[in-house]
């Protein structure tokens, strides 16, 4: 014989409580996994294991008041499907003058890459117009600045400036790219993510 066991309506709601807690973070957990699996699959190597990146012989100087300084002078490197690849130098060296000169935000008004190619795909970036690097910038290859309070345009608030790529890239409507902001911000761990959305990078 069991015994019959009396519980409080307050003890059934702790219950109730803690067992649907436990289901929303299985269910964060599962959804988060399946993202990190997809992505994992994007950047597994593919059997030819082919080069996405090739930077040949980049050489980029910058005019300045007292003439011409070379910033990047011959730098050549490949990068292959599912690599990382780390460009180690002292300050000044040109690692950052590289990456923006791939992403194609190296300053118009006093740059100038002198030689070489950025092949991304077998494409040259180097010979992109601005609406052409538009399109595949921030949907297929992307920049992670290492201050975001110079990154991030101070006068919009966070959630204008993420929705801002969601509209360009993935044409999500409004609530949409709100929803899938959240889901970004929840997904690298920043706390209040629908509040966050509506505050200044300052903030």
């Amino acid at each position: 014989m069991y015994e019959r066991i009396q519980y409080s309506t307050e003890e059934i709601r702790e219950v109730i409580q803690t067992l649907r807690r436990i289901y929303d973070n299985a269910e964060k957990n599962l959804k988060e996994w399946t993202q990190i699996k997809a992505l994992l699959q994007e950047c597994s190597f593919s059997k030819e294991n082919k080069e996405i990146l090739q930077v040949k012989d980049l050489a980029v100087a910058f005019q300045t008041y007292r003439g011409k300084v070379k910033a990047v002078r011959n730098v050549s490197f490949a990068l292959k499907r599912g690599q990382a690849l780390g460009i180690v130098g002292e300050s000044g060296c040109g690692k950052s003058v590289t990456a923006h000169a791939i992403m194609g935000l190296l300053p118009k008004e006093n740059s100038i890459i002198e030689n070489g190619q950025i092949l991304w795909q077998g494409q040259d970036l180097v010979n992109f117009q601005d609406e052409d690097l538009a399109k595949i910038r921030g949907n297929k290859i992307a920049m992670i600045f290492q201050d975001p309070m110079t990154s991030l345009n101070p006068v919009l608030t966070i959630g204008t400036q993420i929705k801002e790529v969601l509209f360009l890239h993935k044409q999500l409507s409004d609530k949409e790219a709100t929803e899938k902001a959240v889901e970004l911000l929840n997904l690298v761990g920043i706390p209040f993510a629908p509040k966050r959305l509506k505050d200044y990078p300052h903030q």
